[in-house]
């Protein structure tokens, strides 16, 4: 792996044998918006990722061939070239034939609600085209960076497009901002108690409010955030059970259970299956995240 010169302030770009990779932190003022990663992967075959929950939300304009995506057991496969996939809570395989061009913006549940204008429970566990949104100013967005030749200049679109969306926020945007900024900090060790008097909101309140602005209930958000925390300690030496007590599992066995719930794995597998893919594009969807592992694809 390589890494470029950047085209601008800002931006990393990581580039190899029939890959590139341009990421960049969302614009400064905008702090539901995590980030961006442009890719354009030209790979002699099949790729696969597995996407563990994480939390984000997060909108794919591509500009070449679709991605497959298998969310969750029993669900059958979906191809989109752009899509826009809501809080999952549960691990997705996503593939494609080895030719993939596009950028994905990672937002909070809560940026994304109030960006598109959507109770974010109509997303949980979905992946929708932009289509079907009813946005015209996103489609328009999608043709505009298509035609655009380099990472600097997309980046800067895109802050243009989404600071205007953003400038008139719903009712009640700033007390879920704050609940969630509480959630993350905590990383997964805050108590749903906790979230709830910190907003001086009942508990029923509260479970409003994360249907409508998370998508997730506030003990899912906070089993998920703990999980992430868990992820970001597994690439340290630190022992399975170190994490699990650091992380404020009961015990290891605690830990590798929501392993299996949210990943269809273990620690171990998720873990080998970054090693494995060491010298590839950097995993990374959203700055601060350590959601995606490798799965094989058959020929």
């Amino acid at each position: 792996m390589q890494l470029v010169a950047p085209l601008c302030p800002g931006i990393d770009i990581h580039a190899g044998l029939g890959w590139e990779v341009a990421r960049r932190a969302g614009p400064v003022g905008l702090p539901g918006i995590l980030g961006y990663r442009g890719f354009r992967i030209d790979a002699p075959s099949a790729r696969a990722r597995l996407e563990a929950p994480d939390g984000c939300v997060y909108l794919v304009l591509g500009f070449a061939e679709p991605l497959t995506l298998l969310c969750g057991p029993g669900r059958a496969p979906i191809s989109h070239t752009s899509l826009l996939c809501g809080p999952q809570q549960q691990a997705g395989l996503g593939t494609h034939h080895g030719r993939i061009h596009g950028i994905e913006i990672a937002f909070t549940p809560w940026a994304a609600s109030a960006l598109f204008r959507i109770p974010m429970h109509q997303l949980t566990d979905a992946v929708v085209e932009p289509e079907q949104l009813s946005l015209p100013w996103l489609l328009q967005l999608h043709g505009r960076l298509a035609g655009v030749g380099n990472w600097c200049r997309r980046f800067t679109l895109l802050d243009h497009a989404l600071a205007s969306r953003a400038a008139d926020p719903p009712p009640g945007a700033a007390e879920i901002r704050h609940v969630w900024d509480q959630l993350t900090r905590g990383k997964g060790r805050t108590t749903v108690q906790e979230l709830a008097e910190a907003a001086d909101w009942s508990a029923r309140r509260l479970q409003q409010r994360f249907r409508e602005h998370i998508g997730l209930s506030p003990k899912v958000a906070v089993r998920i955030t703990r999980l992430q925390h868990a992820l970001q300690l597994l690439q340290t030496p630190a022992s399975l059970s170190q994490v699990a007590d650091t992380c404020g599992y009961f015990d290891q066995s605690h830990l590798n259970r929501d392993f299996k719930l949210f990943t269809s794995g273990s620690p171990r597998d998720f873990a080998a299956g970054r090693s494995a893919h060491a010298s590839g594009p950097p995993l990374a969807r959203a700055s601060g995240t350590q959601a995606s592992s490798t799965r094989a694809v058959a020929a």
